[in-house]
Order: structure tokens, then C-alpha cells, then sequence
């Protein structure tokens, strides 16, 4: 790096790169991003110089870098074991919301289903056997938060944790 950088500088360089690399960015998709914010003083090649130590970040490309990291600029300019730190923080997070989202998702999935089979078992055509539809009927009242209870009750207890189809091919 360049005799010019002083630790701060050094810091935001190597915590950058750091960062790009903890979420499988190149440097060109991480210039995709700094564009979509505004940021066209940068590409590819320039992003390079500067992990280089060649080029130094400016301020608004700084700014712009913390905030496609969604870190403030004091800890994108901090020392690695607090920058690895916030890396290991903000991957745990982010599993636990990208789990969040899909489970929000597949609440939703869960309950159109549910009520497009209840509307499917209450038409008068359908014929299934009585004692079926009655479980069918049951199983159609319960709530997406009732099934999540009790798919993670089987799940822990399961230690194979594949889930068996109750009604794969439905007694006509």
C-alpha cells in the first residue's frame, strides 16, 4: 500500500476487500452496486488500484462503500479483529433473516394452500372417502404457526430430519 495511507485508510481498504470477498462480490459487482447509489467515479479497474493501495478512496466513494456493506464508515476504518467481528456478526444475522423471510413466505404459501383445499373438500363433487376428509377437514384447520410447532417437534425428533407424506396417494 502506499506510504501515504495511514492506518484508518489502511483499515477501510483491507476491511473493504474483506467484506467484497465475504459475500462472493468481484470487484466488478461490487462496482454495480456503488453505480446503483450514484457512484460512477469508480470500475472495475480503479477498485483494484485501490485494494492495491494505489489509488486512495475518496470520501463520497467511502460513504458509498460503507453503505453497500450497510456498516458505518468508523467500522469500515476499524482494526481487523473488530471488522471480522461485525463479518461474523452480520453473516449470522443474515442467515437468521434470510430464514425469516423464507419462513414469512412459506407461511404464506401454507395458507393459500390450505384454504384452496378447504374450498376443494367443501365442493360437492369431490368424493374421498368420509373418514379421509374428516382428517383432510382437520388438518385444513390447523394454522401455518400450529403446522411450524409441530414440524419442529418432528423435525428435532427425527434425526434423519426427512419428512414423511401423509397423503401422497389419497384413499378415493
Amino acid at each position: 500500500m502506499s506510504e501515504s495511507l495511514n492506518d484508518a485508510d489502511a483499515n477501510f481498504v483491507r476491511n473493504m476487500k474483506a467484506a467484497r470477498e465475504a459475500r462472493g462480490w468481484s470487484q466488478a459487482v461490487l462496482v454495480d452496486h456503488l453505480e446503483l447509489l450514484g457512484v460512477e467515479t469508480l470500475n472495475q479497474s480503479t477498485v483494484s488500484r485501490i485494494e492495491k493501495g494505489e489509488r486512495d478512496v475518496r470520501l463520497p466513494e467511502a460513504r458509498a462503500i460503507a453503505k453497500v456493506f450497510s456498516v458505518s464508515l468508523d467500522t469500515m476504518s476499524s482494526g481487523p479483529e473488530k471488522f471480522e467481528s461485525y463479518l461474523d456478526w452480520q453473516r449470522v444475522y443474515g442467515a437468521f433473516r434470510d430464514a425469516r423471510k423464507g419462513l414469512a413466505r412459506a407461511t404464506v404459501e401454507y395458507e393459500d394452500a390450505r384454504r384452496t383445499l378447504a374450498e376443494y373438500l367443501r365442493e360437492p363433487g369431490v368424493r374421498l372417502a368420509e373418514d379421509f376428509r374428516d382428517k383432510l377437514m382437520d388438518d385444513v384447520e390447523r394454522t401455518a404457526s400450529d403446522e411450524a410447532h409441530e414440524a419442529e417437534m418432528r423435525y428435532r425428533s427425527d434425526s434423519s430430519h426427512t419428512a414423511s407424506a401423509a397423503y401422497d396417494e389419497p384413499p378415493f
